[in-house]
């Protein structure tokens, strides 16, 4: 669910919050060696300079770090290039998965678009990662280890559906991936000939939860642009409408070999659990919504309107 949450709008704006805080200017002469590439040449812009310049991966930035100050020790030139790389981990667009040559990005790029419909902004998203990704992806490969080790089929299923719709729709590499691993962990774990209903029915949780928090995170973009606390309230309320219509939806059916009377303890079960999670909400909420002022107050009304 974070992943889905950080993939929406709102996630965007985190994004954009964390890069204001953390991604500050270049200070040493490390973090000058490291952005020079760009800096004289401008190479794919500020969208795409991490990806073409060949100087954020991590040989690239070592190189230019170490070759920046060569009368410099070894280990000041790892922590110099690491706390550049750290920083750009947490602007919006992030690290590249691997450095490419302009031209050749270029030419694959158009053709992608051109001829798969796959728009150039999501390819560039794909190929980097910033903090939030590397966040959503772990937690979505602690949630793998977990249905691993459980032996639960139908949770793996889940967890890959929800993490699968999660990053296309924020062009999350670790969450597509973590989904693959938990897709084929599920298949290993069924027998053959034994029936897939009960595992597609939590992949339709999965995506209807998903769902519900990325478009709840659209529907309020606007309110997270009003600054750090609406931030925080859009973002707790796009993670509890994936909650509510997970707990809401788990209850509709009954578990694989569960009797009628099973089913209704199941569906008191979900409601429990949504009662539960939204009781938690509330109180999270709470000293952070009697803390608004009246301004995010304003902005919340206007877009809810």
């Amino acid at each position: 669910m974070v992943s889905a949450t950080s993939a929406s709008p709102s996630g965007l704006e985190l994004d954009r919050l964390l890069a204001e805080l953390i991604n500050t200017a270049n200070t040493t002469h490390y973090d000058k060696a490291i952005d020079a590439a760009y800096l004289a040449t401008h190479v794919g812009g500020s969208r795409l300079h991490h990806l073409l310049d060949g100087q954020h991966d991590l040989a690239g930035a070592f190189a230019a770090a170490r070759a920046a100050v060569p009368d410099d020790s070894t280990a000041a030139a790892v922590l110099g290039t690491a706390r550049h790389l750290v920083k750009d981990l947490f602007s919006v667009m992030g690290l590249p998965l691997v450095s490419l040559a302009p031209e050749s990005y270029r030419a694959a790029s158009s053709w992608m678009q051109t001829h798969l419909g796959i728009s150039k902004a999501w390819q560039a998203d794909l190929l980097q990662i910033n903090a939030m990704d590397v966040f959503g992806g772990a937690l979505t490969v602690a949630a793998v280890v977990m249905g691993v080790d459980r032996a639960d089929s139908e949770a793996l299923v889940e967890i890959a559906a929800g993490s699968g719709l999660a990053g296309l729709a924020g062009a999350n590499p670790l969450a597509l991936l973590a989904a693959a691993v938990a897709l084929a962990a599920a298949w290993r774990l069924r027998t053959r000939g034994e029936s897939w209903t009960p595992e597609l029915r939590h992949a339709a949780v999965a995506v209807a939860s998903s769902g519900a928090a990325i478009g709840t995170g659209a529907a309020l973009a606007n309110v997270a642009s009003g600054g750090l606390l609406a931030l925080l309230v859009s973002l707790a309320l796009s993670l509890a409408a994936g909650v509510v219509v997970r707990g809401v939806l788990r209850g509709l059916g009954p578990r694989a070999g569960q009797s009628r009377g099973d089913a209704r303890a199941f569906a008191a079960e979900g409601d429990s659990a949504a009662q539960a999670w939204l009781r938690h909400l509330e109180q999270a909420l709470g000293p952070l919504t009697s803390a608004l002022d009246q301004e995010a107050l304003g902005i919340l009304r206007r877009s809810l309107a």
